[in-house]
Parts: C-alpha cells; sequence; structure tokens
C-alpha cells in the first residue's frame, strides 16, 4: 500500500482496594485490506476504527469478575458492488459502522463449591455496518446480539477424575432472505451446544499422563448459521435456499497425553486449569 498512519491511544487505570480496578482505554486503530481486496484496487486505504472502553476488575484468589463497556466506530471500511466484483472502480473506503456492548465474565474456583470450578460469560452486542457488498447498513451475519457461556469442572481428588461441560448459546443471527423485501432481514435459528469431557490423571512410565474423552454438541441439535440461496429465482420466482451447517455438527475425541522431559512427575492430586 507504501501508506504510513498515526494511531494514537491512552490507557488509564485506578486502583480502588484489595483486588479491584477501575480502568478506561481508547484509541485509533487501523487495518489494512485483505488481498483479495487489494489484488482487484490496489489504491484502496486503510480502514479505521476507534475504540472506547470502560473496564471493572475484582479479583481475588477464587474469585473473578469483569464487566467491559465498549463502543466503536468504524469508518473507511471497504465497499464495492457485489453484482460485480473486478469492478475496480466500484472499490471506496466509504464503508462505515459501530458497535456497542458489554461483556461480564465471572469465574468461581472451588469457593462456593468445594469440588467445582465454574464461570459464566455473557455478551450484549449492538451493531450495524455497511461494508463489502452490503447493500445498507445492517446487522452483519456473523453478529449475534446475545452469547451466553457456562463452563463447570468437578474435581474427584481421590479418583484423578475431572468432569468438565460447556454450554453455549448464541442468539439468532442476521442473514439476507432474497424472496423478502428489505436486507439481511432473515434470522437463523439460535446457536446452541452442550459439550462434555472425561479427564483421567495418571502417570505412564514414570510420566505424567491424562486420558481425556470429549464429545461436542452431545444432545446433536442441528445448528444452522443462515442460508445460501440460488443465483437466479425459480419458475415460481422464489429463490431456492440451501441451510449453512457445520461439516461436522458433532465430533467424539479420545487422546493420551504424556508430558516428558520433565525434572518432577506431575501431580494427579490436582486438578488441571
Amino acid at each position: 500500500m507504501n501508506r504510513a498512519n498515526l494511531a494514537p491511544r491512552l490507557a488509564l487505570a485506578w486502583q480502588l482496594g484489595a483486588g479491584q480496578q477501575v480502568s478506561v482505554a481508547g484509541g485509533l486503530f487501523y487495518q489494512n485490506p485483505t488481498n483479495d481486496l487489494l489484488r482487484v484496487q490496489p489504491a484502496l486505504n486503510f480502514e479505521r476504527a476507534a475504540h472506547y472502553l470502560l473496564i471493572y476488575q475484582y479479583q481475588t484468589s477464587s474469585r473473578t469478575l469483569r464487566a467491559e463497556l465498549y463502543r466503536k466506530d468504524y469508518g473507511g471500511l471497504v465497499r464495492f458492488d457485489g453484482y460485480n466484483v473486478l469492478n475496480a472502480a466500484a472499490y471506496a473506503n466509504t464503508g462505515h459502522g459501530y458497535a456497542q456492548g458489554l461483556d461480564v465474565f465471572f469465574r468461581d474456583k472451588y469457593q462456593t463449591f468445594q469440588k467445582v470450578d465454574f464461570w459464566v460469560s455473557y455478551g450484549l452486542l449492538d451493531t450495524r455496518r455497511q461494508f463489502r457488498a452490503d447493500l445498507a447498513p445492517a446487522v452483519p451475519s456473523f453478529a449475534a446480539t446475545h452469547n451466553v457461556s457456562l463452563v463447570g469442572k468437578y474435581w474427584l481428588e481421590k479418583q484423578h477424575l475431572l468432569f468438565s461441560g460447556t454450554y453455549a448459546y448464541g442468539s439468532p443471527r442476521a442473514y439476507h432472505d432474497p424472496n423478502q423485501p428489505g436486507y439481511n432481514q432473515g434470522r437463523s435459528p439460535s446457536y446452541q451446544s452442550l459439550d462434555l469431557s472425561l479427564s483421567y490423571l495418571t502417570h505412564l512410565a514414570g510420566q505424567f499422563t491424562i486420558v481425556h474423552l470429549g464429545a461436542t454438541n452431545v444432545l446433536g441439535r442441528d445448528n444452522i448459521y443462515g442460508y445460501r440461496y440460488a443465483a437466479t429465482a425459480g419458475a415460481d420466482g422464489q429463490y431456492a435456499a440451501v441451510p449453512v451447517r457445520t461439516l461436522a455438527p458433532q465430533f467424539f475425541v479420545a487422546a493420551l497425553l504424556i508430558s516428558i522431559n520433565k525434572k518432577t512427575s506431575g501431580d494427579t492430586s490436582v486438578a488441571p486449569d
């Protein structure tokens, strides 16, 4: 690109007391357009974002609470003609948008429940942008308004067993349905997945060893991330749709993990992180 920019940033933090801190941060961030865009139009400029953060954190040896409010304003995003992606004259840094929200994380490590380490995270996102081939400002297809993750680990010290479970939820995501008026007006089903695993700690030939079994999406939920539509309408005037799914809706793993070349063998009476 043979271009330069100036990206000032500032961060301040206040210690409120033992384990408590409030911090604010802000600044400008730039990134190059991706290579596939520059190949068509080498004269593109940087894409930019202005970030503003307010963070509160409370931490002890067994608990962590973190809350983050943020706002991001985007400018100079690359736009082009989606119907003729090789038209270099249509490429320009005229896109814009914003993202704002709240992220909360809480972890309790064996304090509330003697044998349980658990954490909860929640994300709230409000965003709109017009970039790439977007016809109008809209919620991007990769953005979910609500994201929740629940993780729990149950440790059996005498048996050297660690049970783990993760539940993830994502609210419906936007996609463009050419059979309906408007842009990016469709909504996919919510994303949900329950993952389980079991780890056994032992020694093999004097080396610390973990025998691990795991499975994802154990409930077999059919998660749909959106739809792909035919380029032309059928005889009925409707565009045929195919749902977008992951290639492997369920995954199973069995692993043997051996630590070697260590001066001391691992302690099988302590739960791994």
